[in-house]
């Protein structure tokens, strides 16, 4: 999800029950350990359970997963329920440090925002992934129905 210009990863666990495509799946929050539920929040309780208009007016067969992400990503980005833990500050040996010191810290922490920019865009095409896996099951489903009407009729 895009938030003031910034793309996110919401990491969220979707069950599809027995009863689904004919009842809505449950939706969860999967917070990372460096995040937090935000509380509180128009659509996630604190156990991280998602519940927004979509999920509730669930119809099949018009509503469907890709639609399902969609909302839950515009809802999201309107609203984001997550946000990152304050990380504790290194703690400073002498108010006294030299320079030199510092240096290797900051070599590290820029290794450590490049390998951030490889995570996210390994999450973003994981999503994109599985956004495309939706789709063509989408299609199929379609397709299944297309087949089913043009044998009936």
């Amino acid at each position: 999800m895009d938030y003031h210009g910034v793309t996110y990863n919401i990491p969220v666990i979707i069950w599809l029950l027995d009863s689904y495509p004919f009842h809505p799946p449950c939706v969860y929050l999967n917070p990372t350990p460096d995040m937090i539920i935000k509380r509180p929040h128009a659509h996630v309780t604190p156990s991280g359970l998602v519940s927004f208009p979509y999920l509730h007016n669930w119809a099949y067969p018009s509503s469907n997963l890709v639609d399902l992400v969609s909302e839950l990503t515009a809802s999201f980005a309107r609203d984001p329920p997550l946000y990152s833990r304050r990380r504790p500050q290194p703690k400073q040996s002498s108010p006294l440090r030299d320079q030199s010191l510092s240096r290797p810290f900051q070599h590290v922490h820029h290794h450590q925002q490049s390998d951030d920019v490889v995570y996210k865009k390994e999450a973003i095409d994981k999503v994109i992934r599985e956004l495309a896996e939706l789709s063509l099951q989408r299609v199929l489903r379609r397709r299944e129905e297309l087949s089913k009407r043009s044998t009936e009729g």
